[in-house]
């Protein structure tokens, strides 16, 4: 590749013959070369400080558009993140609504083979995404004490804590062992080994 570009380089460079000289009759003008001024190893070297300002350029281009996107990015957060906020504690309270009306809706019915499966079944999917919700929150706490832990400012090291799904394997298990018609069966087996 590069005795191609050199190859190139040394057409290129090569004096062409003037149209005007040539229509006369002249021929071509001996080639002049200042033997002082021209190095050995002179082409290859200027190949190589293009090729290092080529690469300079590249990464000059690359931390600017680096630069670019994460801008961009944080303003595009900060326009949304007061409506991702306000959307995640609206989810949150319309969970926490479902699961009382479900735990009430189990309570007063029962026993019921037709429809207690199917509210357990719901009940414990919602019991897991708040499981799940409240462990991402202790999670970034401890990502942060395991910053500190790391750079030596806390002297003992955190406890990673541990997704409490308890609630939601309890009714899986109740309807294993209860509902043994129920349609979703497979499902609640599935969820209790997942």
């Amino acid at each position: 590749m590069r005795s191609l570009f050199l190859l190139a380089l040394a057409l290129a460079v090569a004096p062409l013959p003037l149209r005007g000289a040539e229509k006369a009759g002249e021929g071509n003008l001996p080639m002049v070369l200042d033997e002082q001024g021209f190095e050995k190893d002179y082409i290859e070297r200027q190949v190589l400080r293009y090729e290092t300002l080529v690469a300079d350029y590249q990464r000059e281009i690359q931390s600017l558009l680096k630069r670019k996107v994460e801008e961009k990015k944080r303003l595009i957060e900060m326009k949304y993140q007061p409506s991702i906020n306000k959307e995640f504690e609206s989810e949150t309270a319309s969970r926490e609504d479902a699961i009382v009306l479900f735990e009430g809706f189990i309570k007063k019915y029962w026993g019921n083979a037709e429809f207690v499966p199917s509210a357990m079944y719901r009940l414990a999917e919602l019991y897991y995404e708040r499981s799940m919700i409240e462990n991402e929150g202790r999670m970034d706490e401890y990502d942060k004490q395991i910053s500190l832990y790391e750079k030596g400012q806390l002297a003992q090291e955190p406890v990673m804590p541990i997704v409490d799904l308890e609630p939601s394997v309890a009714l899986y298990r109740e309807i294993i062992t209860n509902y043994s018609g129920f349609r979703y069966l497979g499902g609640a087996y599935y969820m209790l080994g997942f």
